[in-house]
């Protein structure tokens, strides 16, 4: 058997399960392509942390805030994703998107997502 190196999104993506399982639990779901994961809240009964894999190979996270009653997990996932530049949305509407038999990918009501936007402090200038 031979190893291959992973490339930089795979170790990234490696990395962020990792993380997120050590932050929200060790089981999580994934779609059969490898481009939705996600986390259960088992007090709501529904999937609440999610990473979702671009056509680039990027990760992006999607939190469904008023899904999880542990807010101290949802702040972790949020600091996490923050400190690591790692693009977020947070949706409060509650609703999960649904994936068809197809893979397609799931459009998302846009009224209450709100994305995090990075900015980099000039270390310098601080």
């Amino acid at each position: 058997m031979t190893f291959k190196e992973l490339t930089k999104q795979q170790d990234a993506l490696v990395e962020l399960i990792a993380s997120f399982s050590a932050i929200a639990g060790t089981t999580f779901s994934s779609t059969s392509d490898g481009r939705w994961f996600s986390w259960y809240d088992t007090e709501t009964d529904t999937d609440w942390l999610n990473i979702v894999v671009d056509d680039s190979g990027v990760c992006n996270v999607l939190i469904y805030s008023s899904l999880t009653n542990d807010e101290s997990k949802m702040y972790a996932a949020i600091g996490y994703c923050t400190f690591n530049e790692i693009p977020l949305e947070i949706n409060e509407e509650g609703k999960e998107p649904t994936i068809n038999e197809e893979g397609e990918k799931p459009t998302i009501n846009k009224r209450n997502i709100y994305k995090l936007h990075i900015v980099k402090k000039d270390k310098d200038n601080d």
